[in-house]
């Protein structure tokens, strides 16, 4: 693991392998696949009101966020 260049936020680069080791229990594994459901059923109920689109897209963008964040700690261990 290596710090890149650029440090603020701060990144790493990460080679082949690293990552392996890094493997989510049970509990936490069910904890992210919840969080994940709760997410995509959230994007499926959201409301859009005339009056104030810019909320639909500020809650859509968290949802989509919150949802993919998910599914990249659910693939850490399938790499």
């Amino acid at each position: 693991m290596k710090a890149r260049d650029i440090q603020l936020p701060r990144q790493y680069d990460f080679e082949d392998g690293e990552l392996a080791d890094v493997v989510l229990t049970p509990v936490q594994r069910l904890f992210v696949e919840t969080r994940q459901a709760e997410a995509i059923g959230a994007l499926v109920t959201i409301q859009l009101d005339p009056a104030n689109p810019q909320k639909f897209i500020q809650d859509q963008a968290y949802w989509t966020g919150v949802k993919d964040f998910c599914q990249e700690l659910l693939n850490i261990e399938l790499e």
